[in-house]
Order: C-alpha cells, then structure tokens, then sequence
C-alpha cells in the first residue's frame, strides 16, 4: 500500500490523528521488529507532536527520549515540514509517518 499525502484527505488525517505512510523507496523497512513497539512509538508521535504543536524541537526531544529510555539507546528522530533524508538505520526500525497533513516524522534506530 502506498499513500502520498497529497492525496489524502486532510478531514480523514485529523479524524484519525495520524496517518502511517509507507512510500516506494521504503517500502517494507517502516515496520519495526515487534508491531507493539510500532503501535506505541505512533501513538508517542502523535502525543508529542499534539504537546508541541508549535515546537518541533521540542516534540522530537520527547519522542527520542522516550523510546531512548523504553528501547534502549540510539533512537533518532526528525519532525519539521519540508525536508528529505537519507539515513543509514537498523533493518526493520524505521517509522515515517505524518501528522496533521504536513508535519513529517522520522524515528529511526542506529546500531
């Protein structure tokens, strides 16, 4: 499945919060090893990016201090609107996703 965010509709993206997206040259690396841990870091994402909706900075500190002290170390994470990235990460334990239509969100964990 893959969805691009101008194609979503902005009504559905705030009626669930957030929306996972999975993109070609991704493809299956955006599922994390355990699917509790996936489904926890998007809710993290999305209570963070809620708490600092004016302060990216801020929201991706609480993230990567999150899953740094429930996971173990070397999480990273980028939130911000228009940006692009190549990262070199652990097989399996990248999530991109967005919030709100137009704020990106990238956790990734480096061995």
């Amino acid at each position: 499945m893959s969805i691009h965010p101008s194609n979503i509709d902005p009504c559905d993206i705030r009626s669930h919060k957030f929306t996972a997206l999975l993109s070609e040259p991704l493809g299956n690396k955006m599922l994390y090893k355990l699917p509790e841990i996936k489904t926890e870091c998007m809710e993290l994402c999305v209570t963070a990016c809620e708490k600092f909706s004016q302060n990216n900075e801020n929201a991706a500190r609480m993230i990567k201090e999150t899953m740094d002290k429930k996971f173990g170390p070397t999480w990273q994470v980028i939130v911000g609107e228009g940006y692009g990235f190549f990262i070199e990460h652990q097989v399996k334990s990248l999530l991109y996703m967005f919030f709100g239509g137009t704020t990106a969100i990238i956790v990734w964990k480096c061995a």
